[in-house]
């Protein structure tokens, strides 16, 4: 890469600090929550153009991860390269943990206080209000027989 100072400021100026997280939210360009930018002729994801920057090249059949779990994050504090097996590994532990334990409530609104909530295997967190209303229907309809 030549001149990093320059791409260090493309990538400061159009990201913005949150204070609570301490991500850095991508401003410009982006799709499916990543940021894009063009650079030298080429579309970088916003973040690996980040990690490339302070740390230098991604190694091949390696990926950027978000300890953050912030797709728009590029602070490079919060990026970590790791091969696509391990990145795989961690995601879907990392979705039903950290993500799930910050929702309040389910989907259809119910609460998700300690009488209303239970966890199945992989501490997958359950609504026991939608669960009960899905087996109300299921029973509803093989008592008229709709299958």
């Amino acid at each position: 890469m030549s001149n990093y100072a320059h791409t260090g400021d493309l990538i400061f100026n159009r990201s913005i600090p949150e204070p609570n997280s301490g991500c850095w939210i991508w401003l410009g360009a982006s799709s499916c929550g990543y940021g894009h930018i063009r650079y030298e002729n080429k579309l970088w994801t916003a973040h690996r153009l980040s990690y490339v920057i302070s740390f230098g090249q991604i190694p091949d059949e390696s990926v950027i991860h978000h300890k953050c779990e912030n797709r728009s994050c590029v602070n490079p504090r919060h990026l970590e390269c790791m091969t696509y097996a391990s990145n795989t590994a961690i995601g879907p532990a990392l979705i039903n943990s950290a993500r799930t334990r910050r929702k309040e409530s389910c989907e259809y609104g119910h609460k998700l206080t300690d009488d209303n909530l239970y966890l199945k295997p992989g501490n997958r967190r359950v609504c026991r209000e939608c669960s009960r209303e899905s087996v109300r229907r299921s029973r509803a309809k093989k008592r008229f027989g709709i299958v």
